[in-house]
């Protein structure tokens, strides 16, 4: 599986690469909503962005993909649980396929949440 993974902490992105990487996926990073939306989507199966982050932040990266068109699956990860919730309703107000995540979490919640949201397999 190609994954795209957008955060602005160094430390989560370097987590996330070696947690995916190690289940033979393979991962993109970028470091805001920005660098993650000049990405090649065509070609991800799954989209793990953060929240908030400096430039774009990651559900307006993820409302700018859906209007290009792209029907990809998203992870939406923050540590602001409240704002999480809030703006993940409304992103799936809009169709979009999107599931959220509070930080921090297990990689296994990871997995979990693809499964049961997206039917896919991490």
């Amino acid at each position: 599986m190609r994954i795209l993974v957008v955060d602005d902490q160094p430390a989560v992105r370097k987590l996330l690469v070696r947690f995916l990487e190690g289940r033979g996926h393979s991962v993109t990073t970028a470091s805001n909503g920005n660098e993650g939306f000049a990405a090649d989507q065509t070609t991800m199966d799954l989209v793990i962005t953060d929240l908030e982050m400096p430039e774009m932040s990651g559900d307006q990266m993820i409302n700018q993909l859906h209007e290009s068109g792209k029907d990809i699956p998203f992870i939406l990860m923050s540590g602001n649980h409240q704002e999480l919730g809030v703006r993940g309703l409304a992103l799936k107000q809009w169709n979009i396929r999107v599931a959220t995540i509070q930080k921090p979490f297990s990689p296994s919640l990871l997995v979990t949440t693809v499964a049961d949201e997206f039917g896919l397999k991490i």
